[in-house]
């Protein structure tokens, strides 16, 4: 990954920590988003962009996200 697209990711990262932390979760999903398109084309950054996202869907209770995330991970790793 080069530095502009890391530092640009690892922002993103850092902010839908924050917001996870805070229970915000809504926000969290929105950074985690556009962290997944800069990540994308990275399988580490990649796979983790996932299982934080996994993470929100297990805090909103969102079932069909839990296990699109699952499929993700298992096929992104």
């Amino acid at each position: 990954m080069n530095k502009i697209l890391k530092s640009a990711f690892t922002e993103e990262m850092q902010k839908a920590k924050s917001d996870f932390a805070s229970g915000n979760f809504k926000s969290c999903f929105r950074h985690l988003e556009r962290a997944h398109v800069l990540g994308q084309r990275n399988v580490i950054p990649h796979t983790v962009n996932h299982w934080w996202m996994l993470k929100v869907g297990f805090k909103l209770g969102d079932t069909r996200e839990i296990w699109g995330q699952i499929i993700r991970i298992l096929v992104a790793g």
